[in-house]
């Protein structure tokens, strides 16, 4: 008996030119929706490094006032010192140098340079402060091997005050004026200050910092303060 066997031929369909636009499209859109919130989720995490690396700073400084019973900067009795912003406001010096907390960081970490040079500022030798990465240049953040700078995670100095005239307050060249009244601080006849001898701070996500707009407005919105 002959048997015959028939075989229908398999049509292969491709996606259209309007269904693979359809495709993209819908991609696009998702990661138009995902880009923000990977953005925002770094950004948190930025500001998450920063508190962690100025409560470290703190704790280090703290440390050495008590082994020295003195603060790890030149100067004391005038009036406070804020490293790292230029300029001065309502008797709070600012550094000379732009941008400069080389002068804390060298002490704390014992490096025997410029102000500590042959450890002098620090003649036990203890290395208070240990970074969590050093940085081979002067842009990037971690403490440069180069200017011996500590950078926030956006690449600027850290901001830092300290209380050289030892009355367990301190003003900062940037807060002790009207920002201050936003910044949780106390108000000592229009003069801001906290109520301790460090203060820290970020210029934030955007860079930027200014001794005339409120600590909730403008260039200070973002700033990342240590007292709060």
């Amino acid at each position: 008996m002959k048997t015959t066997s028939s075989s229908s031929p398999v049509t292969q369909r491709g996606f259209t030119l309007i269904e693979m636009l359809v495709v993209i499209s819908i991609i696009a859109i998702l990661a138009g929706l995902l880009l923000p919130a990977l953005a925002a989720a770094k950004t948190k995490a930025k500001k998450m490094a920063a508190k962690t690396e100025m409560s470290g700073l703190i704790g280090a400084i703290k440390q050495y006032e008590g082994t020295y019973n003195r603060l790890p900067a030149s100067g004391g009795g005038a009036s406070d010192v804020t490293f790292g912003f230029t300029g001065s406001v309502n008797g709070v010096a600012g550094t000379s140098l732009g941008g400069d907390n080389s002068e804390i960081m060298v002490v704390v970490m014992d490096i025997p340079t410029g102000t500590n040079v042959n450890h002098q500022k620090n003649p036990q030798q203890h290395k208070f402060f240990a970074p969590a990465k050093m940085a081979t240049d002067t842009t990037s953040p971690g403490v440069s091997a180069v200017d011996y700078q500590f950078r926030d995670p956006w690449g600027n100095p850290y901001v830092i005050s300290l209380d050289l005239t030892y009355d367990e307050r301190t003003r900062d060249a940037v807060y002790g004026g009207s920002v201050g009244a936003g910044a949780g601080l106390i108000n000592a006849s229009g003069i801001y200050e906290w109520s301790g001898d460090v203060m820290v701070w970020s210029f934030g996500p955007d860079k930027k910092a200014s001794k005339d707009d409120m600590a909730n407005a403008g260039a200070n919105k973002d700033n990342i303060l240590s007292w709060k």
